[in-house]
């Protein structure tokens, strides 16, 4: 069974989940077990979802509305938490509407904004967006002015990101060299800096003022970063001296006892929101 024959299973099988349970969205968790499955990897799987958002973009910026959303319904069903196939999807939704004067899209493009502040509760773009939609609610005769400084400003936006970025990029390259001729402790410092989140590898990109962390899988692409809860994030440095066990055949951390018989415990590979007190003598500490 071949790559490309591969990836059409996948994405017949995503569809069908999707379509069976429209009020629910696949997680990356989900994702990664559905594309294991079917011996999809990731790099193929990240391909096939730029593919969509190419494509996407592409159609937009004719004014192609019709196939931009097919493409990029097509890439929201195979990552829902994308910010860009959000954000492409917020547009071609308002532009739609903008057109058609259908308000099932102004709709869609109401809840695609708000779903981009899920994932960024700081996104300026969803913020703008969905301040004009209900100007327009007030004053109807708006949509048919120019919108093009939403787009505009959020392109500046993008220009001054990227521009960022690319800063970063560099100061990450001199410290990845620095790294590698560093001594084994400055290693070990940045082995340290892997976390857990839901059982997977991650490092944390940036955080808020509002208790959420930027996270990114390691072995995946930016395609997949995503804003989590900063109580969901396990970091295995901070009990590496503290004992094992087992509980209800379930990998603990024992974090702390206390003089009733009863033990405060980590599930491995989950966050501090999980941690519970139990009976002691229910854990089985491993030596």
């Amino acid at each position: 069974m071949n790559e490309e024959h591969n990836i059409d299973e996948f994405v017949k099988k995503v569809l069908q989940i999707h379509e069976q349970n429209k009020n629910s969205k696949l997680s990356h968790k989900d994702l990664h077990a559905i594309a294991q499955e079917l011996g999809v990897s990731l790099e193929t799987l990240e391909k096939e979802i730029k593919k969509y958002q190419q494509r996407g973009e592409g159609f937009l910026k004719f004014n192609n509305i019709e196939d931009a959303l097919q493409a990029l319904e097509q890439a929201y069903t195979l990552h829902p938490e994308n910010i860009e196939t959000l954000k492409m999807l917020v547009k071609a939704y308002f532009l739609n509407w903008k057109q058609t004067k259908d308000i099932t899209f102004r709709t869609k493009a109401l809840e695609k904004a708000e779903e981009m502040l899920v994932q960024d509760s700081d996104n300026n773009f969803a913020f703008a967006l969905i301040s004009h939609i209900k100007k327009i609610d007030k004053t109807p005769s708006l949509l048919n002015q120019d919108d093009s400084f939403l787009w505009e400003e959020n392109k500046k936006k993008e220009i001054t990101q990227n521009v960022e970025n690319q800063e970063v990029k560099e100061v990450h390259k001199a410290k990845v060299k620095y790294t590698n001729t560093s001594s084994k402790k400055s290693q070990k410092h940045q082995k340290d800096e892997t976390v857990k989140y839901n059982g997977y590898d991650v490092i944390i990109l940036e955080k808020n003022e509002k208790g959420k962390c930027k996270i990114r899988y390691i072995g995946w692409g930016d395609s997949w970063d995503e804003w989590v809860n900063l109580e969901d994030i396990e970091n295995p440095a901070e009990y590496k001296n503290k004992p094992k066990g087992k509980y209800k055949d379930y990998d603990v951390i024992i974090l702390e006892k206390n003089e009733k018989g009863k033990c405060k415990i980590r599930y491995l590979g989950y966050g501090s929101n999980w941690d519970e007190w139990v009976n002691l003598e229910d854990v089985k500490e491993l030596k």
